[in-house]
């Protein structure tokens, strides 16, 4: 079964620049370890300080309250600014 966790965070700041660039690293490591690219991270075209993260997964059990991976990172990023962690599922 294929589920998806989406991480928003409003970085509060009109600088994001350094978080932009820590996410980014963050994202290709994560993902070079699964050998797959199975997270992205996307901005707001409107609000550049609005961030998007979205962790992807295939597997028989769906974690309602996210991966050990999305609490991690949706409480590392809560102290750059305001985090809405939900989990979707495919249809």
């Amino acid at each position: 079964m294929k589920w998806l966790e989406i991480i928003e965070l409003n970085y509060g700041a009109k600088k994001p620049k350094l978080i932009e660039h820590d996410l980014e690293g963050l994202v290709e490591k994560l993902n070079k370890e699964r050998d797959e690219q199975v997270i992205n991270v996307y901005s707001r075209v409107s609000e550049e300080i609005d961030f998007s993260i979205h962790l992807h997964h295939k597997s028989e059990n769906i974690e309602k309250s996210g991966s050990p991976l999305g609490i991690n990172l949706s409480s590392v990023l809560s102290k750059f600014g305001l985090v809405k962690h939900s989990v979707w599922v495919w249809i």
